[in-house]
């Protein structure tokens, strides 16, 4: 996992340099419109790959996501095709019509790919997935640049197209080396059982993942694209190694928590002291980017990418923020506080939603930047203290 970041990161100095921010704008929409369509088409019958007991009915299960991506994803290719985006889409959107299609046939291999990965991790095969997303993003990176070489239009996406089609082959290849049968019956039987995943999943699910996209989404609408290429490159350079390094701490973090719980008052100093290291790890970056990002996005990336190092710096604080939090928030799953996070995710769509909308009323992305990172900021203590309050009940009791 780190690896891969690492490529995606380091790669990214020679992409800004080949593509321009209206290039990465269009890559932006391409790949939210992609993951919003790998969420839908499964039903979320991929989570549930790993619950059942026998493989055989971890392959049934396999089997029907592949048919519900396929089939789902012809669906949507079909509605797509049959709209007239002419009379919905603004003109200076034109370019991305061509691509929808695309991008939900894309979002149908990536939901296969999702599925197949799933059953690799169920199987133990912890190698074989590290050694495939260290060449998937091997492979999205240098395709990327060659095609950037060779001038050619919309490469960013292409070279994602290219890589998830060859990856899910690959990973077709690790899945057809495990023994695993079931017949078509199996597969129904699979589906029934647990059909609480499209009724409980899938909601939760989509909600996220289209907060996620939205405020790229919502820049592209209610601004140009070259502002959302800049914020595009804001995000990603800003957001990589938080995620990275997040994701490495929360694993780690919900072994402890989840093995100290339920004594209460050794889970809150464990979450206070992750957070306090946290915060100092991420403090002395976070202030560089704030002083300085401008100035180091033109130096790192190239002259063009000046706003996006001042998106970036007005982005830092909400993503100290994020950092400090995300590692943490398995806590809540232990707590049994899944409940709560739904509440959390709509409020996010909300509150995302209304910053790009204010911003666009005063024509400023900054304004929409700034009511989006105090929202966010504020969310995310009233999400914690949440947390600190329901283990100091626990304490008490």
């Amino acid at each position: 996992m780190v690896a891969a970041q690492a490529i995606n990161f380091l790669a990214i100095p020679l992409l800004s340099r080949l593509y321009t921010p209206v290039d990465f704008a269009d890559f932006g929409v391409f790949i939210a419109l992609s993951s919003i369509a790998a969420v839908a088409v499964t039903l979320r019958y991929d989570a549930v790959i790993q619950l059942p007991k026998s493989d055989g009915e971890s392959g049934a299960v396999l089997a029907a996501c592949i048919v519900l991506a396929f089939g789902g994803g012809l669906i949507l290719m079909a509605l797509a095709s049959a709209t007239p985006w002419e009379a919905l889409v603004p003109e200076e959107y034109a370019r991305l019509k061509s691509w929808l299609v695309i991008a939900l046939g894309a979002g149908s291999v990536s939901a296969c790919l999702n599925g197949l990965y799933a059953m690799l991790n169920r199987r133990q095969r912890f190698e074989a997935i590290a050694s495939l997303r260290v060449l998937q993003a091997f492979c999205i990176s240098a395709a990327a640049i060659i095609f950037g070489m060779w001038r050619l239009e919309s490469g960013l996406l292409f070279a994602q197209v290219l890589a998830i089609s060859v990856m899910a082959a690959l990973c077709w290849r690790e899945i057809a080396k495990l023994d695993v049968s079931f017949g078509r019956h199996d597969v129904i039987a699979a589906v029934r059982k647990h059909r609480s995943a499209p009724k409980f999943l899938l909601p939760a699910a989509l909600l996220d993942v289209v907060t996620q996209q939205l405020p790229l989404l919502l820049i592209v609408a209610l601004f140009d694209a070259n502002l959302a290429g800049q914020f595009s490159m804001a995000w990603r350079v800003m957001a990589l190694p938080t995620a990275v390094v997040g994701a490495a701490v929360g694993q780690v973090f919900y072994q402890r928590f989840a093995a100290l719980w339920p004594d209460a008052a050794a889970g809150r100093r464990l979450v206070i002291r992750s957070w306090t290291h946290l915060f100092a790890l991420g403090l002395l970056p976070s202030l560089v980017v704030v002083l300085f990002g401008t100035t180091l996005f033109e130096v790192v990336l190239g002259p063009q990418w000046s706003e996006a190092g001042a998106l970036a710096g007005l982005l830092s604080p909400m993503l100290l923020a994020m950092f400090v939090s995300s590692a943490t928030s398995s806590a809540y799953i232990v707590l049994g506080l899944e409940r709560q996070t739904l509440f959390f995710s709509a409020a996010f769509l909300i509150y995302r939603s209304a910053a790009m909308i204010v911003g666009a009323y005063y024509e400023s992305i900054l304004v929409s930047i700034v009511c989006w990172s105090v929202c966010e900021i504020v969310a995310i203590l009233i999400y914690n203290l949440i947390m600190l309050r329901v283990m100091r009940r626990y304490e008490v009791d």
